[in-house]
């Protein structure tokens, strides 16, 4: 009975990744797609003092900060089922991937995670650099300013992403659920919630 339940949580956490890493894929697919809309429309129509550039900030700024959760959601998943259900299950598809992680040997979710990362930077860099090169925007106006803050302070963002796929990261979740189960034996519930 108990098995039948820890597979069936098991199933209901591996979806429930699945979902949050196509949510992450489609929001990076959308913020580039409207980020060259908004500088496309930027340079063409050489908008309003530049504010026109600023908007993209508005979309990339809590994506940024929502992709970095869901990232985190992930790592909290993964570490519970890797802990908690494979054990009990005699799974190993969490604990073989950490493993992989640990020791190297898994360069290709790095890899999308670097680039994820390393666009979201260049992503939050193209206003400031559209601002330089409107022709009818000083580069000492407000609007390139503020441009330039906001470019830095959602590249400094884009990091909390990279933090959320770290091995490390990682690893502080596998300790907490470890935590998780010895307060819930002290407790009495046992590993099974009995």
């Amino acid at each position: 009975m108990f098995e039948e339940c820890h597979l069936e949580e098991y199933r209901t956490l591996r979806k429930e990744i699945d979902s949050n890493q196509q949510i992450v894929s489609n929001l990076f697919k959308v913020n580039a797609s409207v980020t060259a809309g908004i500088i496309g429309f930027g340079l063409s129509e050489n908008a309003a003092g530049g504010a026109v550039f600023l908007a993209a900030y508005a979309l990339l700024i809590p994506s940024i900060l929502y992709t970095a959760s869901q990232q985190e959601v992930i790592a909290g998943i993964s570490q519970y089922i890797r802990v908690v259900l494979e054990p009990k299950l005699g799974l190993g598809w969490e604990r073989s991937l950490h493993l992989l992680r640990t020791r190297g040997l898994s360069p290709e979710r790095s890899r999308f995670h670097r680039a994820m990362v390393g666009f979201y930077m260049i992503l939050a860099l193209v206003p400031v650099l559209a601002l330089a090169m409107a022709p009818d925007i000083p580069l000492m106006s407000p609007s390139f300013w503020l441009a330039v803050l906001l470019g830095g302070f959602t590249a400094f963002l884009s990091r909390r992403i990279r933090r959320a796929c770290d091995v490390g990261f990682h690893r502080e979740y596998a300790e907490a659920w470890r935590s998780a189960l010895g307060l819930q034996a002290e407790a009495g519930d046992g590993p099974d919630g009995g």
